[in-house]
């Protein structure tokens, strides 16, 4: 089944399978953080703060995600981190059932060592978390809404990440010396999911099956929002 294409829409189809036990916490009453709202970088950066030593930890990409598909409200939190020993991982934070932010051991690279690349902690600027500008992030997602073709409508953020431009040696190191990209500077890119208007929901046994797509944005050099493919 196609609906539409890719050179057309700039989108991706994808099929959502929400059944009525991923509605559980809405019908709790549990409150979700939309992740449209200023109030989801207050939230991540509290959490960061609290729980990520910038003693020991430099965070050099940041990444957020919502918690169930089309829902909008945080979920977690995913952290690249590095250390003075120059040994970097991912750090994972997630939402137990309680909506408490939960931090959980750090992960290495699934790349064997003998092919990882060498990023240099002395080399990696990091984040300032108490810089993180709510306000802007949420400009730039109401940019992008602006940008979904008129017969969509947007749903959720998907995830939202910023990037640091690092240096990496080694085999698998993905920049080129050709690059224009500068060590040090951020990038962000996010994802929006959307609904077709007109298109209804579907009933498959116990699941209510919604069609959704999504649409890739990235921040360009002099700051204004494009749509990728």
């Amino acid at each position: 089944m196609k609906k539409g294409s890719v050179q057309i829409l700039l989108a991706m189809l994808c099929v959502a399978a929400l059944t009525s036990c991923g509605k559980v916490a809405d019908a709790l009453g549990l409150k979700g953080i939309a992740l449209d709202k200023e109030e989801v970088v207050t939230t991540v950066k509290d959490v960061v703060i609290k729980n990520v030593d910038a003693k020991k930890w430099k965070i050099y990409e940041i990444r957020w995600s919502e918690k169930e598909e089309l829902g909008n409200n945080l979920g977690n939190i995913d952290l690249a981190v590095i250390d003075a020993e120059n040994n970097y991982y991912t750090l994972p934070i997630t939402q137990n059932t309680s909506n408490e932010f939960i931090v959980g051991e750090v992960k290495e690279s699934s790349i064997p060592a003998s092919s990882r690349a060498k990023i240099l902690y002395e080399e990696v600027i990091g984040f300032d978390m108490n810089k993180l500008d709510g306000a802007a992030i949420i400009k730039q997602i109401e940019a992008a809404k602006a940008l979904i073709p008129a017969e969509y409508e947007f749903k959720s953020v998907a995830k939202f990440a910023i990037k640091e431009d690092v240096r990496r040696i080694g085999k698998s190191d993905h920049l080129r010396k050709v690059d224009k990209k500068q060590y040090g500077k951020q990038s962000v890119k996010f994802t929006l999911n959307a609904l077709k208007k007109g298109e209804g929901v579907e009933m498959k046994g116990r699941q209510i099956i919604t069609n959704y797509y999504d649409f890739n944005f990235e921040e360009n050099e002099d700051g204004t929002i494009v749509i990728v493919d």
